[in-house]
Formats: C-alpha cells, structure tokens, sequence
C-alpha cells in the first residue's frame, strides 16, 4: 500500500492509471470494454462498474472513505489539496495535487491503519 500512497503524492494530476491502482488495491480487476474501463469482484464475471474516478474525483475519492469516519478536505492554489480521515480530523494526513487525491490518500491510510489494528 505505501508504494500506492507514494504513487498518489508524487502525482501531478489524478489519472485513470492511477484510478486503476487504487481499485486493483480495493480487490477489484480491471475490464477492457468498448465504453472503457470497467471493474469487476474477483469472482464475478457477470457485474462490472465504470472505473470510479477515484484519483480525479472527490465523490469518486469519498467512496474510500471508511464507513464511520469523518473526513475534511481543503484546497487552495498554494497547497493543492490536503486532507484527513479519522475518528476525529486532526493534522492533514494526505496531502496531494488536488483534493481528490489528497482524499485518496488519507482514506487509504486510514484503511491502512484499520487492517493493522
């Protein structure tokens, strides 16, 4: 997960590749479909969901958010965009180029810190 989380905070820009990598992380696979990207449940090969925008998206990007914990974001010219995800918001723990991928990376942490408790 560190390699995603640095993936997220080098970037200029949110990116479908980058989008990719987040739901490859979540357990999904990834489809090629004429109407584009597409992701599918490991072991279902019937349902399938445009790729979230996760990375260029902050509705994609709240979806990463886990269930019960609150979020703030903030954006600005100067800081692109910085966020938290906790029990209770505190010190920004995901800054990145923009909101969507700040929020990315702190609800990734967050996810992180839940699977290792």
């Amino acid at each position: 997960m560190e390699d995603l989380i640095k993936s997220l905070e080098q970037a200029e820009q949110g990116s479908e590749a980058l989008d990719k990598s987040i739901a490859r992380h979540l357990g999904f696979r990834i489809a090629a479909t004429t109407g584009g990207p597409h992701i599918m449940r490991q072991n279902d090969d019937v349902a399938s969901w445009d790729l979230p925008r996760y990375s260029r998206s902050l509705d994609a990007a709240l979806t990463l958010v886990p269930e019960g914990l609150c979020w703030e974001v903030q954006t600005g010219p100067k800081i692109g965009g910085a966020a938290c995800v906790g029990t209770n918001c505190g010190p920004m723990d995901g800054v990145g180029a923009n909101g969507a991928l700040a929020l990315c990376i702190a609800a990734l942490r967050a996810r992180q810190a839940m699977e290792d408790s």
